[in-house]
């Protein structure tokens, strides 16, 4: 630990920098200041204590963002999809869901930002809107897994129901129109 004294309106005060030790997303090496004590032997019993926690593995290190830990849950799954889930996970996260989580910390977003993203999604009158609110889930769940997080905050998500248009065209044959069709296809190749 490393002391100093700096200069305020009320007076000089005394301030700490401690090295914690590596980020666990990162690898690099991290560092924690803190400051406003009167005296230094208050910096140095403050100092004290966190290095302490620091040894007993109760200081809490997991100030990352929603970002790292998708960088780290497409590390251990990217090996396991096909070329195209790849592709379509990668678009799916950086047009949807990095822009609006990306550089939150991940122990700081709450459930109701989680719902303001699937409402966002809906407002746009995105039908697939539930497919971008799993894949930020998934991430989600990685956090919990990994001890980032304690809970999920999409477990507790409302998922509107979307009602389709009737002036809309439907995109898909019915089953009764798929016989009718090779029905008349089969006469007329015959």
């Amino acid at each position: 630990a490393s002391f100093r004294k700096y200069q305020t309106k009320q007076g000089e005060k005394w301030l700490f920098k401690v090295d914690i030790g590596k980020d666990p997303v990162t690898g690099q090496r991290r560092t924690t200041t803190r400051r406003g004590f009167n005296k230094k032997k208050d910096a140095e019993a403050a100092a004290n204590e966190l290095l302490a926690s620091l040894r007993d593995n109760t200081y809490d290190n997991r100030r990352i963002t929603f970002e790292q830990v998708y960088e780290e849950w497409l590390q251990y799954n990217q090996d396991s999809w096909r070329l195209n889930t790849a592709i379509n996970r990668e678009a799916t996260f950086r047009n949807h869901v990095l822009p609006f989580f990306a550089k939150l910390e991940i122990r700081k977003i709450n459930r109701s930002y989680c719902q303001r993203f699937v409402d966002g999604l809906v407002a746009k009158k995105m039908k697939s809107f539930k497919v971008y609110a799993t894949a930020a889930r998934l991430v989600f769940k990685h956090a919990v897994r990994y001890g980032y997080i304690e809970k999920n905050p999409f477990d507790l998500v409302h998922y509107p129901k979307i009602q389709e248009d009737e002036n809309e065209h439907r995109k898909y044959w019915t089953k009764d129109e798929i016989i009718c069709f090779l029905a008349i296809a089969e006469k007329h190749l015959i």
